[in-house]
């Protein structure tokens, strides 16, 4: 981790070389990465990384939609509905998309998947019971935009309501601590709010937007 924009580096968690983590995921307060022996969730205060799920696999890419989580491995293409806790296998067979996933994208209904020797696949979301609010048939799905991305003394939040309620938003630092939140009112349609940036130093943050079941999480970089 470095925390002054890649000038100096520091180990997270226990030393092991042997991980050879190849993507880094962020939920809620906890910090994933995807290794080629499986994924390693960081415990103890940071200071040890434990496997807590599909040991054995080569781990290459993850992708966060909402509270479900997309794992593309050796072997095969997972999805966790429950933060991790538990995997389900969504492909079987040779020639299918189980042969390596470099990388997901959602776009309105659907799942794509790039793979690193058979191409481009895609699949519905419904098709792996992901039906939430995020998801609507009539590819009108809601949209969260944060700009300036880099920003220096405030960022402003664009986020698409469908319904009268309340927005919670929260900014953490990389290892998880929160260090600002607020919760504001939505309108139904695009709501912006501005959050002034000026007591967070220099460094990467995560922004996590809230409302109801319904989770957007959003990369930051604060300049100064």
């Amino acid at each position: 981790m470095s925390t002054d924009n890649g000038d100096n580096w520091s180990i997270v968690g226990n030393n092991d070389s042997t991980l050879h983590c190849y993507d880094i995921l962020i939920l809620d307060c906890n910090i994933y990465a995807a290794t080629y022996d499986g994924l390693y969730l960081l415990t103890d205060n940071g200071t040890k990384w434990t496997c807590v799920g599909l040991k054995d696999c080569w781990v290459l890419t993850f992708y966060l939609y909402g509270n479900n989580i997309f794992a593309g491995s050796s072997c095969g293409t997972y999805l966790s509905t429950d933060k991790g806790n538990s995997w389900m296998l969504t492909n079987t067979g040779s020639g299918s998309y189980c042969d390596g996933v470099e990388s997901f994208i959602v776009n309105g209904v659907y799942v794509f998947a790039l793979t690193n020797q058979s191409g481009i696949f895609r699949a519905k979301l419904s098709d792996f019971g992901i039906t939430n609010i995020d998801v609507k048939e009539d590819n009108q799905y809601n949209e969260t935009i944060i700009y300036p991305n880099p920003a220096s003394s405030s960022v402003r939040v664009k986020y698409e309501s469908a319904s009268i309620s309340k927005l919670q938003i929260s900014i953490f630092d990389l290892l998880g601590n929160e260090l600002f939140n607020t919760s504001e009112a939505c309108n139904i349609g695009m709501n912006e709010k501005t959050i002034d940036c000026r007591s967070l130093e220099t460094g990467y943050y995560v922004v996590r937007l809230k409302q109801g079941e319904r989770v957007s999480v959003k990369p930051l970089v604060l300049l100064k």
